[in-house]
């Protein structure tokens, strides 16, 4: 089976490198949007709260796998990373374990260190207001439901190929977090930017998988109303493309942070957003530590 890489060479799967000998790209099955014409006359929706109709779909989405997915190894190459030109960068950051036992501790101490770490890595910031927080593990168990508002309630790792916000749903998210100068806001470069960190020592089970934001076009992603308890948004699913350069950070260590674009208002850069997703590293071995990790979203006014 051959694959792509960055390049554009030619690589078998037995050339794939062991794990523990250095950099290990990495070929595995995505989970892609797949296209239907029902599209074109009904918007894509997947609802997270409960129906009062037993008879209503829950969803109009359907997926497909794709196998033979090269996901490339950035261990080493951290550096040439940028999140202009690719959507995503490479940083440490420090935070004691102990930080993330409750919600309070996580609002208090952790939101500030995100905070000062994207004033520091990206340039000419004006205004940083994080909106969201979420705390992903392998171990829990979904029933279907999901509170926007209930960050008790911990979510499984994303399985589907997808960007968090859909561009025309920014309008709105700024007028919910700037209410006091929505217009001004809008006039400046608004990017939404994550932060995502492992929470455990080396995630070995469901890392990250981030696409170079170079190489999507915008007929890869379709927008879905995302619709949970309490909470609106609208986000994009990804249609698989050989164009699609795959990255990740083999056996990421808790002290490192991933942060990438789901929007960026300037129309001149390389990368506007990036797609994203959880993949299976390792399926033959089911004796890897459970992943968690924490995501936060910001909105960054330049």
């Amino acid at each position: 089976m051959a694959t792509r890489s960055p390049k554009g060479s030619m690589e078998l799967a037995s050339d794939i490198k062991d794990p523990h000998s250095g950099p290990c790209d990495a070929i595995t099955t995505l989970r892609f949007l797949k296209w239907q014409d029902l599209y074109l006359r009904e918007k894509p929706f997947q609802l997270f709260c409960p129906l009062s109709d037993l008879d209503a779909a829950r969803s109009n989405l359907a997926f497909e796998e794709r196998s033979g997915v090269v996901i490339n190894d950035a261990r080493g190459k951290e550096s040439e990373f940028d999140l202009d030109k690719q959507g995503f960068a490479f940083t440490n950051l420090e935070v004691d374990s102990s930080v993330f036992s409750n919600a309070s501790s996580i609002t208090e101490t952790y939101l500030p260190k995100v905070k000062s770490l994207i004033q520091e890595k990206l340039k000419d910031v004006l205004e940083i207001r994080i909106f969201d927080w979420q705390i992903r593990r392998t171990w829990t168990t979904e029933s279907g439901i999901i509170d926007g508002h209930d960050k008790s309630q911990h979510l499984l790792p994303s399985s589907h190929v997808h960007l968090d916000q859909d561009a025309t749903n920014v309008p709105r998210m700024i007028r919910r977090h700037f209410p006091e100068k929505p217009e001004s806001v809008m006039k400046r470069r608004v990017r939404i930017i994550n932060v995502w960190k492992p929470l455990v020592d080396t995630v070995n089970d469901h890392p990250l998988a981030i696409c170079d934001g170079s190489t999507i076009a915008d007929s890869d992603l379709v927008a879905a109303d995302h619709i949970t308890r309490g909470h609106f948004d609208i986000n994009c699913y990804g249609l698989f493309s050989e164009r699609h350069i795959w990255w990740y950070l083999n056996r990421q260590r808790q002290n490192e942070a991933i942060l990438f674009k789901n929007f960026d208002a300037d129309e001149t850069v390389l990368a506007k957003h990036c797609l994203h997703t959880s993949f299976l590293q390792y399926p033959e071995n089911t004796q890897n530590p459970s992943r968690e990790s924490i995501e936060v979203r910001a909105l960054v006014v330049s």
